[in-house]
């Protein structure tokens, strides 16, 4: 993904819980420092920075196959039609994943994901293009991206306030072998927000290409003036940018 495109995550309800979506937009901000390339070139550096657009949830008991209409809709308005679908297809999942297909959702637009309880695996996709993605490596993401403060909830959406109050009831549950789990803290609790939100957050954070050398320029190089000058100025965009309301 690149800046300004649209991720779009879908967790799935069963009978107990809600069907929600999360939309996302991916904005890379200049940090104010250079950086090289492994091909010699050197560029200026950014960090994503996730915005929460828009938040959905369908009422408990929603039929799947108008779930399905309704996003296929979704995508199908001008503004989303580049946005990439990021959908649970783990137990009803895949059943869904064909009755999007099956309302209009092109198979471009979708990247299935079967949520694992792996705790290092890295996450992979099948000969069926489907991915393994580990419950904590969504999780941890969406940690990730609070602490630093990289993201950012629109204001006046109607369901932020119970995203709200899903982050603050999701936790990490220990059991008697050891093992974590992340879950609300209540049954009575729900975390469908939260999760659709780390899938879509979990995309834009993964198909970020990040170069892996660090600047090294000595004072004898021949363009450090100039590579002083570039970098005064990323620090100048970068103020100007944070200054910035990135709703406006």
């Amino acid at each position: 993904m690149k800046h300004g495109d649209f991720s779009v995550g879908l967790d799935l309800g069963q009978v107990q819980d809600y069907t929600a979506a999360a939309v996302v937009q991916v904005q890379d901000r200049p940090t104010g420092h250079l950086i090289r390339m492994p091909d010699g070139a050197v560029v200026e550096d950014t960090r994503r920075y996730c915005l929460v657009r828009d938040l959905w949830r369908a009422d408990i008991g929603t039929p799947y196959a108008t779930v399905a209409k309704a996003v296929a809709g979704k995508l199908g308005e001008d503004r989303w039609t580049k946005a990439k679908l990021i959908v649970d297809a783990t137990g009803v999942g895949l059943p869904v994943v064909e009755m999007l297909l099956g309302s209009g959702v092109q198979r471009h637009q979708m990247e299935p994901v079967l949520i694992t309880g792996g705790a290092t695996a890295q996450p992979k996709i099948d000969e069926r293009g489907i991915w393994h993605v580990a419950k904590r490596e969504l999780a941890s993401v969406l940690h990730c991206l609070l602490q630093e403060r990289r993201l950012v909830v629109a204001k006046g959406l109607k369901e932020a306030k119970t995203l709200e109050r899903e982050l603050s009831a999701f936790s990490v549950k220990i059991s008697q072998k050891g093992n974590d789990t992340y879950e609300a803290a209540k049954e009575s609790d729900h975390d469908d927000l939260v999760m659709a939100l780390a899938l879509a957050c979990w995309w834009a954070v993964w198909t970020e290409v990040r170069p892996n050398e660090p600047l090294r320029l000595p004072s004898t190089h021949n363009g450090y003036a100039k590579l002083l000058e570039e970098t005064a100025r990323a620090k100048a965009r970068k103020k100007a940018i944070d200054r910035m309301d990135p709703w406006s």
